[in-house]
């Protein structure tokens, strides 16, 4: 159905996608997996015709035989939403906001098919047509995805090319879109390109995967076979950096470094400079994709030496301090809208506790009340006896957006220093170097990170004031596996090494497991269960925490 042979995108003389060759059969799921930056989302915007200006593609790309590399915008537009629907990660940002849903999948069914639209929501799981009427703000983001799914099957594409399209959503909702996408899929017998950094994902929805790095392809194979024994050193690092939601490991395991520009590494194994099995051989030539087993190949010189999953039972018990907050009835209302009712948590100095639910359940409302940028409307927030309102620092989940980005991060880091007592002050090259920097970093401005490193910074800046309590509201959720391990393993230490109290909030039970001492579940503003993390994920009472349990493992019939 799609054949890409000898890919290379550029933008301008730089190189980002070099030499990549894969193939999706008709009927089947092939996922592309990767950290960020590793040109898969680029690469699926070449399939489509949809590069952004500046950035050009060459070699093969057809679909169903017909060539795209060098099509004029006709073919290209012949083809986008008749033989090729395209799903992206933010469906808010796909949905114009001044139209409704039902227009939104109007629009793109022929003009005498329009009356079909209450089918195809019906198609995708909604069965109230009233939705029909409503606007994209008037939606959740599940009920958003779904409708950006039924405007790209509108058409019925032979191929679906789904770019994170579960990445930004809660536990149940995400398994409720992967169940979804795998009964279209085999009720159409639609061919789907799955774009995800989530190998979770990956693994449960699609038959064959190829995993990106550099701008490359390092391995591919059937789904459950490279899941079950990695060929290549970089897919066993991604797994091995997968949280557990079993049990919890002793130490997180991220890949160290990042991913190298694809000009970089042209000479050599793109992965040489992250590799714990590397040898002289790896720089001096570019490995070929050989062949290691029927339907499989690995682009790497020598057997796998990494295990992918190593896990160790770390859960001890721990001894805390007096008790440093202590939330009280509390309770928030928007209008006629009561987002916090009558919740009551505790955090001891040096303990760690996590809120888990899903969108809407109030924990992040919970999380603002504590930091003061939210007024309750009933209830108390006590801090432990003399303690300041500074000593409570905060990490949310887009550091971006929380960096000034006209500053140098070593400006930022002596602003929030300054803030704290003068005893003992870090100055800007410590704080770096205890979030895992270069002291050099100083003169960096936020756009010259990653990701990754923007949360280390904004971490990093939490810390300056010497917090008592460290309010953390999805911290890693947008992050790639490996940077994901990074950051909580760095957040684990903070707590257990500095001291540092931690209010952890969260929709990923498996990241829950091995950052938390305790765990409340809330569901529709309320608490729900509580009490020792591994307790209540291991035999759950109530039923809404054993269907976030069951949400978590992912599983879908193909």
């Amino acid at each position: 159905m799609l054949a890409i042979e000898g890919l290379q995108i550029r933008y301008g003389s730089r190189l980002i996608v070099d030499g990549v060759d894969l193939q999706v059969r008709a009927g089947e799921t092939f996922g592309l997996v990767g950290e960020s930056g590793s040109g898969k989302s680029l690469t699926a915007r070449a399939a489509v015709g949809l590069l952004p200006r500046g950035i050009s593609a060459t070699g093969s790309i057809t679909v169903g035989g017909t060539q795209l590399v060098g099509a004029r915008e006709k073919v290209l537009r012949g083809l986008r939403g008749n033989r090729v629907g395209l799903l992206m990660q933010d469906p808010f940002a796909m949905l114009n906001p001044l139209r409704t849903a039902g227009q939104h999948i109007a629009e793109s069914l022929p003009r005498a098919r329009r009356p079909e639209a209450a089918a195809r929501l019906a198609e995708v799981g909604i069965d109230d047509p009233s939705v029909l009427q409503r606007y994209p703000f008037q939606l959740s983001g599940g009920m958003r995805q779904r409708i950006a799914l039924a405007a790209a099957l509108a058409r019925d594409p032979e191929l679906l090319i789904a770019d994170e399209p579960t990445t930004a959503l809660d536990a149940t909702v995400q398994d409720e879109i992967m169940r979804l996408l795998a009964r279209i899929q085999r009720e159409r017998g639609m061919s789907v390109l799955l774009i995800t950094h989530d190998l979770r994902v990956a693994f449960a929805l699609c038959d064959r995967l190829a995993v990106m790095y550099a701008g490359r392809i390092v391995e591919t194979g059937p789904a459950r076979a490279v899941s079950a024994d990695p060929g290549h050193p970089y897919t066993a690092g991604l797994l091995r950096a997968v949280p557990s939601i079993e049990r919890t490991v002793e130490r997180l395991a991220g890949i160290p470094g990042s991913v190298p520009s694809a000009s970089d590494v042209r000479e050599s194994c793109a992965f040489v400079s992250r590799c714990e099995q590397a040898r002289q051989e790896c720089a001096e030539a570019r490995p070929p994709l050989r062949e290691v087993d029927a339907d499989r190949r690995s682009a790497c010189l020598f057997p796998v030496e990494l295990q992918p999953y190593t896990t160790r039972d770390a859960g001890r018990p721990r001894s805390f301090g007096p008790t440093l907050l202590r939330v009280t009835g509390l309770r928030k209302d928007y209008r006629q809208v009561r987002a916090v009712r009558e919740v009551s948590l505790e955090v001891a100095e040096g303990e760690s506790v996590g809120v888990v639910g899903e969108s809407g359940s109030g924990k992040t409302t919970v999380a603002r009340c504590v930091l003061g940028l939210v007024t309750p409307s009933g209830g108390r927030i006590d801090l432990g006896t003399g303690l300041r309102h500074r000593v409570v620092q905060c990490v949310f989940q887009d550091p971006y957006t929380s960096l000034n980005p006209a500053r140098s991060i070593g400006a930022t880091l002596a602003e929030a220093a300054r803030q704290g007592a003068p005893d003992g002050r870090m100055t800007p090259q410590e704080l770096l170097e205890l979030v895992g920097l270069p002291p050099a970093y100083t003169r960096r401005r936020p756009a010259g990170l990653s990701g990754g490193e923007r949360q280390r910074v904004a971490i990093a800046r939490a810390l300056a004031v010497r917090p008592a309590l460290l309010v953390c509201d999805e911290p890693v959720a947008s992050l790639d596996v490996s940077v994901q391990a990074h950051i909580l393993e760095l957040l684990r230490r903070v707590n257990r090494e500095l001291g540092t109290s931690m209010l952890f909030i969260t929709h990923d039970l498996a990241v829950v497991r091995q950052v938390t001492d305790r765990l409340i579940v809330m569901l529709n503003g309320q608490v729900v269960e509580s009490g020792p993390t591994d307790q209540v994920l291991d035999s759950p009472e109530h039923p809404y925490t054993r269907r976030l349990l069951a949400s978590s493992e992912i599983s879908v019939e193909r």
